[in-house]
This record gives C-alpha cells, structure tokens and sequence, in this order.
C-alpha cells in the first residue's frame, strides 16, 4: 500500500537527501539540454516534483535513480509534447 503523507522528520531527511544530488541533477541537465537557460527551471520543477511526490518513495532505495527518473520522464514530455 502507498503511503499517503510522511512525518515531518520523514520529510526533512527527503530533502535533505534530495539537495544531496543536485550538483548530479544540474549536470545531467546540461548535458542533455546544452541549454543554460532551461537548466534552472528543469532542476527546480524536478525538485519541486520530487518533494510533491515523495510519499511515493520507498526508504532504502536508491533516490538518485528515482530522481533521474522523474527529470528524464518530466524531459521527454516536455520535448516530444
């Protein structure tokens, strides 16, 4: 069954694990857009989504690949839509 909300301390240790990887997510972004103008929005909604969504996200695995998933979904509905 899915979780629907987290505690608060669940929430903190989502985002503090979560501004772990922006560096990663920063430059994944580059490298698959080239486009320094777009690079700030794409992190921020990723991030934003991520956040909204992190009852969603099962403890114990790995977060950086559920992130990178979420920003190359968000990507390719943004670019083939």
């Amino acid at each position: 069954m899915d979780r629907v909300s987290l505690s608060e301390d669940e929430k903190d240790q989502f985002t503090e694990s979560l501004l772990q990887h922006l560096d990663a997510l920063y430059s994944f972004v580059w490298w698959l857009t080239h486009r320094r103008d777009e690079i700030e929005d794409l992190v921020q909604e990723t991030c934003l989504r991520a956040l909204r969504s992190a009852h969603q996200f099962q403890p114990g695995t790995n977060l950086k690949a559920w992130l990178f998933s979420r920003l190359i979904r968000m990507l390719r509905n943004r670019y083939l839509s």
